[in-house]
């Protein structure tokens, strides 16, 4: 398991005094997060320090670590008596980290858009066009193991497909490819791809939700093609190892509360996350069952051959 001694820049998410503390702690927060600044885990991070906040009536110290998909460990990676030091735990870096399944956050489905030229006009018409030309297609993502590069391998191990890899350096240049066709799909989370999805410069073909999302009513499921398709990465709350029983049980309490309260469904509906709730046993469980498909996607995403495209 990874343990960073990563300098850290430090938030702090300020305390309105018009919330009423719900779930009394006894310690201070601190949310590790790792990921730079606008990526999606910095932006889930600071969605739930706010919603710590609301919950608590406490301010909560929010370090996001300048190397994306790792989380550092702070205080030499063990649990500190004057904070409840938690980290935000993703279906990305569940594998790399060693800490402690506390409770589970969101999971944030993503939106598959497609080159503009391209004749598929739908998905069916795309898995169709994809399997009568194999290898003749590409897709973009921005690095092994990174959000698109997982969901473009599990689409094609789902659907049999042989599209190429395509590496881009930034999500924007990821587009700019795709708009010009150089790729032929992308997915990528909603809230990140709204902006482009409705500017009608690319095609977009579906989304991997449960329920059709929000931010984008009209747009038909995966599953709509693909019976029981969903893909959604997931963000959850780990704590240090060596933290106490006592305090895991209260941090979950304060986490399930902030995720049901009203407020928060609110904010979750606008961002369009889904919520994701289970029971402790239940979520350590899905912790290593996804530790386990992370070690063997990685393996397999390592031994497809890469294309990568810089300026």
């Amino acid at each position: 398991m990874t343990r960073l001694p990563v300098v850290v820049s430090v938030l702090l998410i300020g305390l309105s005094p018009a919330f009423a503390q719900q779930v009394p702690l006894q310690k201070k927060i601190t949310l590790t997060v790792g990921g730079k600044y606008g990526t999606p885990d910095e932006l889930v991070g600071h969605s739930l320090a706010f919603a710590l906040r609301d919950i608590t009536g406490q301010n909560v110290f929010s370090r996001t670590s300048s190397d994306t998909g790792r989380v550092p460990a702070v205080n030499g990676g063990a649990a500190d008596d004057q904070f409840y030091q938690l980290l935000l735990i993703t279906s990305e870096n569940a594998a790399k980290l060693d800490f402690i399944p506390v409770a589970p956050w969101i999971q944030v489905p993503l939106v598959m858009m497609a080159t503009p030229g391209l004749q598929a006009r739908t998905l069916v018409d795309f898995i169709a066009y994809a399997k009568a030309n194999p290898d003749a297609l590409s897709y973009a993502h921005l690095g092994a193991a990174t959000i698109s590069q997982m969901a473009a391998e599990d689409f094609k191990r789902t659907t049999g497909l042989k599209i190429k890899p395509v590496q881009f350096d930034s999500n924007d240049e990821a587009v700019q490819a795709l708009i010009l066709g150089k790729v032929q799909i992308m997915l990528a989370p909603i809230l990140w791809s709204i902006e482009v999805a409705e500017s009608g410069r690319v095609r977009v073909y579906a989304t991997t939700g449960r329920e059709r999302s929000p931010l984008l009513p009209e747009t038909p499921l995966m599953s709509d093609a693909i019976p029981g398709y969903s893909y959604a990465p997931w963000f959850g709350v780990g704590a240090l190892p060596g933290a106490t029983q006592q305090d895991i049980a209260l941090l979950r309490s304060a986490i399930e509360a902030a995720a049901k309260s009203p407020k928060n469904d609110q904010r979750f509906r606008l961002q369009g996350y889904e919520r994701l709730s289970m029971g402790p046993d239940e979520f350590a469980a899905f912790v290593d069952r996804t530790r386990k498909e992370a070690v063997s996607a990685a393996t397999a995403v390592e031994q497809v051959p890469v294309v990568v495209r810089k300026r």
